[in-house]
């Protein structure tokens, strides 16, 4: 029998062992490059596969605001990042959206994502499901009236009160010249900071977007590749569509959140150093 003061004590030794754990872990590197053979095994795909192709060049998403959702995950192995990790998220791609002649109400995007979590619903209002992403979003228009622009998206998880719309950290950069991030290929970078909770959104013909994130809860568990439904194309929103390819992504996660299994074990550890401690 263990007096509560035994007990304290372990959790304190317990809450040191896992601290002590999360610092020494190397960091988890996933890289992925999408013009190997097979890029597609171990993805998931949620929505028409057929809107994802492989080749030489890479991972070809086809992108048509007008059709239904559809997402692909690429899974980090079983690890899970929350608001307290820290981790980089860099992508190279090639753009070749066509800016509609107005604008449209949804986005081209990528970014991290939650294989369970996050759902196919990303506009529409009141509601929408796609909780636990933070994004790089771009919205092109042809429009001499409207900018085209960025958007660094990070929506949080679910706490039960039905939609997306409280949950938004967003930062959001316009003007952007559709020239400059049509051509030739692009490396766009997402990094999130656990300890001082910013995150950041860079890229070539862009200042570098930055976000707070205090305060907020997600959870994130893969590279994900957005295509998203608009569900204002019925009442006026212009469709955005086209081709992108993406060629690699290279992620790199510290501090993920602990497995239940290895903090059973580290309870039974701190235990056990206790009850040695008592003979």
């Amino acid at each position: 029998m263990f007096r509560p003061t035994t007990l304290l004590a372990a959790s304190v030794i317990l809450a040191s062992m896992t601290a002590t754990t999360a610092m020494a872990a190397d960091p988890y590197v996933l890289e992925k490059d999408f013009s190997a053979d097979n890029p597609l095994a171990g993805s998931i795909i949620k929505g028409e596969a057929s809107r994802f192709s492989a080749g030489n060049d890479g991972i070809t998403a086809k992108y048509d605001t007008a059709d239904s959702s559809a997402m692909i995950l690429i899974p980090f192995d079983g690890n899970r990042y929350n608001q307290d990790s820290t981790f980089t998220l860099t992508t190279t791609l090639t753009n070749f959206i066509v800016p509609p002649s107005n604008f449209g109400g949804q986005a081209p995007a990528f970014g991290l994502a939650n294989s369970k979590t996050t759902g196919d619903d990303r506009a529409s209002w009141p509601g929408g499901t796609s909780y636990d992403i933070i994004a790089f979003e771009y919205f092109p228009t042809a429009s001499t009236e409207f900018s085209s622009s960025i958007n660094f998206t990070a929506i949080q998880s679910d706490n039960g009160e039905g939609g997306i719309w409280g949950r938004f950290i967003s930062g959001l950069y316009s003007g952007i010249e559709y020239t400059k991030l049509a051509d030739g290929e692009l490396t766009i970078t997402i990094a999130y900071d656990g300890t001082t909770k910013t995150g950041s959104l860079s890229g070539p013909g862009f200042d570098t977007i930055t976000a707070d994130f205090t305060g907020t809860v997600f959870e994130i568990d893969s590279f994900a590749i957005f295509l998203w439904n608009d569900p204002w194309v019925d009442d006026g929103s212009d469709i955005i569509a086209g081709n992108v390819t993406f060629q690699s992504f290279r992620f790199v996660g510290a501090n993920p959140i602990p497995e239940p299994a290895s903090l059973g074990l580290l309870a039974t550890g701190a235990l056990f150093m206790m009850a040695r401690r008592r003979r």
